[in-house]
């Protein structure tokens, strides 16, 4: 599996902020994931599936667009492993269950990216991190899946600047909301989800709203 991501960002501060012009502005290509994947066969029980899944080991390489003289850009500047397992049951024939347990260790940054001169050598390290994506959906009508969807997000460990730990950086988001997904044919799917925030710490705050299309062919 490998995903290449292609970024439109245009982010800014508040107004009061003391912070400004920070962001890389511009399109370009984000960091690469990849990695092998295991998926098992479905569990068959009375004619139907009932429990499926799978595991992947993502690699997340710093190959996307980096301005070490802006805070915000498409890439992080540093590598990641991204391990996680995702499981769906099915308790009934319309009735869906799913969750990704994810797990993220990362690696230092020996160039980190900042709007303020940082002194020769500094490096930085963000914290472990491990989340869950969560959905729970109803057969409504043929083809159309309605239900609830979300995240939790927890960093176990704080952030390092030259191998020194900077308490009080760690973040945790917990975020849920309706969504909906539409089966066009076996080959077209249609989703939509959106976000809600119930729990920010140390993170970005806001709602979320994602279309996504997969044609599979």
């Amino acid at each position: 599996m490998a995903i290449v991501p292609l970024v439109d960002l245009n982010a800014s501060f508040a107004h009061d902020s003391p912070v400004r012009l920070v962001a890389n502005r511009g399109m370009g290509v984000g960091d690469i994931t990849w990695g092998p994947f295991i998926a098992f066969p479905p569990v068959i029980r009375g004619g139907r599936p009932v429990f499926a899944q799978r595991m992947e080991f993502d690699v997340i390489s710093p190959s996307g667009s980096y301005d070490t003289s802006k805070d915000i850009n498409p890439s992080s500047g540093f590598w990641s492993i991204n391990p996680y397992w995702s499981v769906t049951v099915l308790p009934t024939a319309k009735t869906e269950l799913s969750a990704r347990f994810n797990y993220l260790h990362n690696f230092t940054n020996s160039q980190p990216a900042s709007s303020a001169p940082l002194p020769a050598g500094t490096t930085t390290q963000a914290g472990d991190a491990g989340w869950v994506n969560f959905t729970a959906s109803y057969e409504v009508l043929p083809k159309l899946n309605v239900g609830l969807n979300g995240y939790y997000f927890k960093q176990f460990t704080d952030d390092q600047v030259n191998g020194v730990t900077q308490k009080g950086t760690e973040t945790e988001s917990l975020s849920m909301g309706p969504g909906a997904t539409y089966m066009f044919n076996q080959n077209n799917i249609g989703f939509l989800n959106v976000y809600l925030p119930v729990v920010k710490k140390n993170t970005t705050n806001g709602f979320n709203v994602i279309l996504r299309y997969i044609h599979a062919f």
